[in-house]
């Protein structure tokens, strides 16, 4: 006779399916990422970009993490493009040593690595690749609130002081902050949103908040009793009785007290006195 199969659980079965539905949320933001990613690879669609193309820009980079904004850097490099997404220009032809010397002067001079300076056509493209990055969230898609991030600020164009300044490829992160915390010299905006390319990105970050939300109320449903724990009192070192002294393997004698070797040695020599 077949062993019967038991009944499931029907809390198991519905945390099971709870967890299901985020690792399956989670999956689709990383493909959304990974599609905004190829479709950033053709940017801009025309040159000079288009509003159209800086908003839609801000809908597309939305998800990204520092780490995946890095790799649409880079792959942009890979397709011979300037790495700023804005930018039709192809980047220079790259540097033959492994290490460049950018600055014209003592205190500007630095060692690089040529590589970092090989991804831009000019120094003002790295200060707004470098502008954006500074305002990705470092926390992931999926862990954020619906609607919370705030729109990205795109670099339309950058102040005039700074065309003509530094050299290709200098470390621009450090300027890119700098007119972050300049809220007057911020750099013109765009921020009307391309709605059609911003819903599903919404309905996925809408998708995972509902789950969050119904978290609890699975876990409450898996506890069934609460029972108190007894209160478990810290160990103490054993100790014997007074009594238990001349006890052997426990056992304490009925008879006349033994006495001690100290005790004989003190009778002895009170005997004299007695005689």
């Amino acid at each position: 006779m077949a062993p019967s199969i038991p009944t499931p659980n029907e809390n198991h079965l519905r945390t099971a399916l709870h967890h299901a539905r985020i690792i399956q949320a989670q999956k689709d933001i990383e493909s959304l990422i990974f599609t905004n990613l190829e479709t950033l690879l053709d940017y801009p669609l025309s040159s000079p970009p288009s509003t159209a193309d800086i908003s839609s820009f801000q809908t597309l980079i939305a998800p990204f993490q520092p780490s995946d904004y890095d790799e649409l850097l880079t792959e942009r490099h890979c397709a011979k493009r300037c790495a700023w997404v804005l930018c039709p220009n192809p980047p220079p032809p790259p540097k033959r040593g492994k290490w460049a010397i950018v600055g014209n002067t003592s205190a500007t001079i630095k060692v690089v690595d040529a590589k970092s300076l090989d991804l831009w056509c000019s120094p003002e493209c790295a200060r707004r690749a470098m502008y954006v990055k500074v305002q990705l969230n470092e926390e992931p898609a999926w862990l954020r609130r619906a609607g919370a991030a705030p729109r990205i600020e795109v670099p339309v164009e950058m102040n005039k002081a700074d065309r003509g300044k530094g050299t290709r490829g200098e470390d621009s992160a450090e300027d890119a902050a700098k007119l972050k915390e300049a809220g007057s010299k911020a750099p013109a905006t765009v921020t009307s949103p391309l709605e059609s390319d911003n819903s599903h990105l919404r309905a996925a970050l809408e998708n995972i908040q509902s789950l969050h939300d119904t978290s609890n109320d699975v876990l409450d449903s898996l506890v069934t009793d609460v029972v108190e724990k007894d209160a478990v009192k810290p160990p103490t070192a054993p100790s014997l009785d007074d009594e238990a002294m001349d006890a052997i393997e426990g056992y304490q004698s009925k008879g006349a007290k033994l006495k001690t070797v100290n005790e004989e040695e003190d009778d002895q020599r009170t005997d004299w006195v007695h005689r």
